[in-house]
């Protein structure tokens, strides 16, 4: 009999006690006298997958919940088994001359939200959208209150988890610059690396 497979994966861009625990090979140690399953562990990204084979069905996943509600929403079987809460500074980012100084300003605004246009989920959408109506609630305001400029993004060249996730932020700063939106908004690390000194 064929012993089951079981897939563990994660994230790329969140740093969490698990992903150290894969990195420093701690998990394939943990699992490497067990006898009753094989284990995979990998570090990837979304993917739209919705149809599994039989040797697929045992899948661990730690990354954000919504990818798993999608693929639940097309018919996936799968259970969201847990949650952590990450702390992390998602800063609203305007230039000066266009007067956006608080929250308030942003009514009437135009908001950038970069995305994958390849990609029937996007991750990164979810996560601008949330960043900016938390904003917006601490004034009162809403979604309703701004316009959405969505730009799409491109990819590197060079490919990788950085040119995934940059081009779509560098997009949106190129966007600013020109005019073509009044704010933009990322996770932090991204601002980090996407800044120059």
């Amino acid at each position: 009999m064929t012993r089951p497979v079981i897939h563990y994966t994660r994230c790329p861009a969140v740093p969490t006690i698990s992903a150290l625990a894969e990195a420093w090979g701690t998990l394939r140690t943990e699992f490497a006298q067990e006898t009753a399953a094989d284990f995979v562990f990998q570090s990837v990204g979304f993917s739209p997958k919705t149809e599994y084979s039989y040797d697929e069905r045992f899948w661990l996943r730690n990354a954000g919940h919504a990818p798993a509600i999608w693929k639940k929403s097309h018919g996936v079987d799968c259970k969201v088994v847990g949650l952590a809460f990450l702390e992390g500074r998602y800063p609203v980012l305007s230039l000066h001359s266009s007067g956006v100084a608080a929250p308030q300003d942003l009514k009437g605004r135009r908001l950038a939200v970069f995305h994958n246009p390849d990609s029937p989920f996007d991750l990164m959408i979810a996560q601008q959208l949330k960043i900016y109506q938390t904003t917006l609630a601490t004034v009162g305001l809403s979604l309703e209150d701004v316009e959405l400029v969505r730009l799409p993004r491109t990819f590197s060249p060079q490919g990788g988890r950085d040119g995934f996730l940059l081009s779509g932020f560098r997009s949106a700063l190129a966007a600013l610059e020109e005019g073509v939106v009044d704010v933009v908004t990322a996770p932090s690390h991204l601002m980090a690396v996407s800044t120059p000194a």
